[in-house]
């Protein structure tokens, strides 16, 4: 299957509820398909058919499309009226799309999502591409019920209730489009893997189409009532005679079972056995071509069991064949762990002290996450590995690798002061000039008696600086006091 066409859908067109109803992004995707080299001229009538829809459904699509968006006033589609030049009738309308602005988020999708889901689904589609592709998370429930929202009725503008929300995945799951691994995802979120293309298992045969039977009675708006659904299991409203009735189940079915019972008889008559150690077993032979089919790797394994033990096991190998694994999973099972317990040296082969219950503990039993098409950290049915179990994995080695790093030591810090900044600190004082040397006090203090007391004072403390000031008026009673007692 080829590639195929792809659109370009602006983000807003997505998530904008309150402008955009559902069916949008379906003609969104088909007027973008038309117009790639040139305008779309299709007719509303043919816009209807490709996106399977009704015309006024279509029409109030364009118009929605068309005009100014209450949000944010942007228009994604643009129209041209057209007339015939010559008799001046009206010809359809040409209509483009809006060309993206710089850094205008937006989703890559191909148009067959367009052409084969429903508007709900398409607008869900459109929405878990761009959260799982372009940011790389998991919605929940509520997170999509918030984003789609009612567009009709008394609930219009509410948003979808979890349940719904789920219904909606399981069925977009059935269409093809995605794949859910319940509970695997963070904080035991739903991981969704967007396809392509619409896939499907190749290992699971189409089941056949059931017989019409009346409706049972449920409760209007079972999103919002608080009954619990029929096919939960509980509680039973009506006593189901197909599983009672043994006419339903003939003896031809390919995995038909039945227990011998006892008639009046014997214990030999019990236990006919036809096979072998296989007391207490009446199955066809259609189901016993599967179960030798499962145990071929290990048939010539199987003579020491006893047959209370056989019985086990083929119980065990029916159950997991009812629970929808195929025999061929089954024989892929037995035959990898059995090649890793006998290997080619006895002697570094590990004993295995009862074959049936090693068969029964290890070798049927499914060794994976919660995905039901997991086989051992592998998808069964494409072969690639489990997202879940590489993260598990990679988590459980960066664990590892954290506690065998040896542990680091304790630097050892200081206290120090708390530093104050320059501006803030304090201005030592100035310091005070040195004092006079002291001398020992005189007799007398204070300038010489008598006339000229300070010059001689002067003149006896600082005698060459009176020397020249007072040298012209020197009396008799202080010239005594200069350097030279001739007062020259």
């Amino acid at each position: 299957m080829g590639r195929g066409q792809w659109v370009r859908y602006p983000l807003r067109v997505v998530v904008d509820t309150a402008a955009y109803a559902d069916a949008d992004t379906k003609v969104y995707g088909k007027v973008a398909a038309l117009s790639r080299r040139r305008a779309c001229e299709a007719s509303v009538a043919k816009l209807a058919e490709y996106a399977g829809l009704s015309m006024s459904a279509t029409e109030k699509a364009l118009t929605r499309l068309s005009r100014p968006a209450p949000t944010d006033g942007v228009r994604e589609l643009t129209r041209k009226q057209r007339s015939h030049k010559g008799s001046g009738n009206g010809r359809t309308n040409e209509r483009t799309t809006r060309a993206l602005e710089d850094g205008e988020r937006y989703i890559d999708a191909p148009v067959r999502a367009a052409d084969t889901l429903r508007g709900t689904l398409h607008r869900l589609y459109l929405l878990l591409r761009y959260t799982t592709v372009v940011e790389h998370r998991d919605l929940t429930c509520a997170e999509i019920g918030e984003a789609l929202r009612h567009h009709g009725g008394k609930h219009a503008g509410e948003p979808l209730h979890e349940r719904t929300a789920s219904l909606l995945l399981d069925e977009l799951e059935a269409a093809g489009w995605i794949t859910q691994d319940k509970r695997a995802g963070y904080r035991g979120r739903h991981q969704i893997t967007v396809h392509d293309d619409p896939v499907h298992l190749v290992d699971q045969p189409d089941p056949a189409p059931t017989p019409p039977t009346t409706p049972a009675p449920t409760t209007p708006g079972a999103e919002y009532g608080a009954a619990p659904d029929l096919e939960c299991g509980a509680p039973a409203y009506k006593e189901d005679q197909e599983l009672n009735d043994s006419g339903n189940n003939p003896p031809t079915a390919v995995l038909g079972i039945r227990r011998r019972r006892p008639t009046g008889g014997g214990a030999r008559e019990m236990a006919v056995d036809t096979f072998g150690r296989r007391a207490g077993l009446d199955l066809t032979p259609a189901a016993w071509r599967v179960v030798w089919s499962v145990l071929d790797p290990v048939r010539h394994e199987l003579d020491p069991l006893t047959g209370w033990e056989w019985e086990r096991l083929v119980h065990d190998v029916l159950r997991h064949l009812g629970d929808g694994q195929t025999p061929e999973r089954l024989r892929d099972r037995v035959q990898r762990r059995y090649t890793v317990m006998r290997t080619d040296d006895p002697d570094e082969a590990p004993a295995i002290g009862s074959f049936a219950r090693w068969l029964i503990g290890a070798a049927l039993v499914r060794r994976g996450c919660e995905n039901g098409d997991c086989e051992t950290g592998t998808l069964w049915s494409t072969g690639i590995s489990c997202p879940a179990c590489a993260l598990r994995r990679e988590m459980a080695e960066t664990r590892a690798r954290l506690d065998a790093e040896p542990a680091r030591p304790v630097r050892q810090i200081t206290a120090r002061p708390a530093q104050v900044p320059r501006e803030q600190r304090a201005v030592p004082a100035p310091a005070r000039p040195p004092l006079p040397p002291h001398r020992p006090p005189t007799g007398h203090v204070g300038p010489p008696p008598g006339t000229g007391g300070w010059r001689a004072l002067v003149a006896r403390e600082r005698p060459q600086a009176a020397a020249h000031a007072y040298q012209h008026r020197w009396t008799g009673e202080h010239a005594r006091h200069l350097p030279d007692a001739t007062g020259t």
